[in-house]
């Protein structure tokens, strides 16, 4: 028996014995001497064993106890339920007393007041069972908490508090629970609700708590987290943040416990937990062959993450990176054999082996994730650009039509709107000949285009906490630059997303939120690290731009026609230029067609004059 189901067990054992202690109390009162049980008559046995059956089947149908999720510890709720519970027991036998002939005679009133003395002394019991595992639960010491919510979220974290029980993986002891809403709770297992977040400091002061966790229903605004830090600072709390409600539906206990993080960037920016639509989402990819190149990489191993979860057919993870297709599969699978038909050693380089994988695995939905993507890099080796970007996709593009394809998703950037570097530039290209594929063969093809992603490889974030921990300085290029920021999860999913909305042809943009000042994010990441070191400002490298663009000049935007985190947007179809042949290893030629045919208007203004004062 699992210790939830012991702990329910034993509460009903308690229930029951405090009802027939109460009746048998009441009996004796009334008739002023106690009945030997060698004296009741068999009808008072069927009386009794019907009223516990009733007691019992009702408390298992109300959740009292079955399902903690349902009464929550400690609340009124639970009060109710109780009392519940012991008067229908006493409202059933009362009714048998009156109908039967019992011996000794019970009086039809007497069930009625032991139900209402069982019912307090379940109250009583449940309060001090508390106290005693709150002040007493165990040897190891547990971190002091308060909960910053009064709903859902903090239910279900406090359920799994309770099934971890006194296991050495429970972390947390609560010790008050501050409600930043007006809500209707008033006592929240077995602890009194505090309103208001200006009480926390008082609050985390009296109950010697060392850490708050964030457990509001509903997420909270990016100022309201910068002010609860803020107070947490100044307070030396640490300030948690519990994962979504829905993993505790899959994990229950001291495993979803482990699953709490302490707040990151990402928080203190604003970027809000994503819903998707799982349903659609899963009827797309379920038993489908999905082929997704650059797997090893940030976005295509997250993509490979959320795609296993829908069940596809088959999960074919293509990649010239051993070490990224190593990490990937091990998250997938926890092992990684690298032995399996799932992973594919290949360069989207190399055409002819890209053609023969695709005819032997014939997949059925290809995410395009494989990219050289460090802008000041390929400003330097532009050719390389061409190579990968442009004709690796047109590579991919051409092997996935040999295959009949049902739907390719190609994996942009926001630099391919207005580009103004090579590799905005490079992606442009790669965008326009995915819409020209589009025009010229069945199915869906399509390009997703975003911003940066925290935590990806070589990310501004990497670089900043590895200068921190460093000691610094912090290099930031311009007081006022600022860029368009997603989470890996987020970004992955809105491709999974945008996958189920695509038309053939052309590019979806994903909503960005607001752009965030670098400046800016460099300061909390020093105040989330509690480091004392200097901002240092290096100027623009080229092909930088003080803010990036989602749309381009020349698109016209439908917002959120289909769906509302999903704007659509066309692009000029292009085949590939025969003549990129000769640029392959020519870096100012390659930077010459890249600017002609993956270039922003100005960049194709500034060469059409250039030309015309040549002639």
């Amino acid at each position: 028996m699992k210790v939830g189901e012991w702990k329910q067990a034993q509460w009903v054992a308690l229930d029951v014995l405090a009802w027939l202690i109460a009746l048998a109390a009441m009996v004796g009162l009334i008739n002023d001497d106690m009945v030997a049980l060698s004296n009741i008559s068999s009808t008072n046995y069927i009386i009794i064993g019907l009223a516990i059956l009733v007691m019992v089947l009702l408390g298992i149908s109300l959740g009292e106890y079955s399902s903690p999720q349902r009464v929550w510890p400690g609340s009124r709720t639970e009060d109710i339920v109780l009392f519940i519970l012991n008067m229908a027991a006493s409202v059933t036998a009362s009714a048998l007393t009156i109908i039967l002939v019992t011996n000794p005679p019970i009086e039809w009133f007497i069930p009625l007041a032991a139900g209402i003395c069982a019912t307090l002394f379940g109250i009583l019991a449940r309060t001090v069972a508390r106290w005693i595992a709150t002040n007493f639960r165990s040897k190891h010491r547990c971190e002091r908490l308060v909960i910053l919510g009064a709903g859902r979220r903090a239910k279900y974290f406090i359920n799994s508090l309770t099934d971890a029980g006194t296991s050495r993986d429970n972390r947390f002891q609560v010790v008050a629970v501050v409600d930043p809403e007006q809500g209707s709770v008033h006592r929240f297992h077995g602890l009194r609700v505090v309103r208001g977040i200006e009480q926390l400091e008082d609050v985390a002061s009296r109950t010697r708590a060392e850490s708050v966790i964030i457990a509001t229903d509903e997420a909270l605004s990016t100022e309201y987290i910068n002010v609860l830090n803020h107070i947490c600072e100044e307070s030396q709390l640490r300030l948690l943040v519990l994962p979504p409600v829905e993993e505790y539906s899959r994990h229950r206990g001291a495993r979803t416990t482990s699953q709490v993080r302490e707040i990151n960037i990402a928080d203190l920016i604003g970027r809000q937990p994503l819903n998707l639509d799982e349903t659609k989402v899963s009827s797309f990819i379920r038993g489908k062959k999905v082929l997704v190149t650059g797997a090893g990489g940030s976005i295509g191993s997250e993509i490979c993450r959320q795609v296993h979860r829908f069940g596809p057919s088959e999960l074919i993870m293509l990649d010239r990176d051993e070490g990224g297709l190593h990490a990937t599969q091990l998250s997938l699978t926890g092992t990684a054999l690298l032995d399996g038909s799932d992973t594919v050693l290949a360069d989207i380089r190399d055409a002819e082996t890209l053609n023969q994988i695709f005819a032997e695995r014939q997949p059925d939905i290809v995410y395009h994730a494989a990219a050289l993507k460090h802008l000041p890099l390929l400003e330097s080796y532009p050719a390389e650009a061409v190579q990968t970007n442009v004709v690796g996709t047109q590579n991919v593009l051409n092997a996935a039509a040999r295959a009949n394809v049902c739907t390719f998703i190609n994996i942009s950037t926001d630099k391919a709107a207005n580009p103004a570097s090579i590799l905005g530039e490079s992606k442009r290209a790669a965008e326009r000949l995915t819409a020209h594929m589009g025009n010229e063969h069945s199915g869906v093809w399509a390009s997703v285009r975003f911003g940066n992603v925290f935590g990806s490889r070589g990310s501004v974030i990497t670089t900043f906490q590895r200068q921190i921990e460093e000691g610094g300085p912090v290099t930031v290029t311009h007081p006022e630059v600022e860029r368009y920021f997603m989470t890996i999860p987020e970004a992955s999913q809105l491709v999974l997303q945008a996958t189920v909305v695509a038309e053939s042809g052309e590019t979806l943009v994903l909503e960005m939120g607001k752009p965030v000042r670098i400046a800016d994010l460099a300061r909390n990441l020093i105040k989330l690290h509690d480091a004392d070191v200097d901002i240092v400002y290096t100027g623009l490298r080229e092909g930088e731009k003080i803010s990036e663009d989602l749309v381009d000049d020349r698109e016209e935007a439908a917002v959120g026609d289909r769906h509302p985190l999903i704007t659509e947007v066309r692009v000029e179809a292009e085949p590939l230029d025969p003549s990129i042949d000769f640029y392959t290893h020519d870096h100012q030629g390659a930077r010459r067609w890249l600017a002609e045919h993956g270039g922003s208007e100005q960049t194709h203004a500034v060469m059409s004059a250039a030309v015309g004062e040549q002639s």
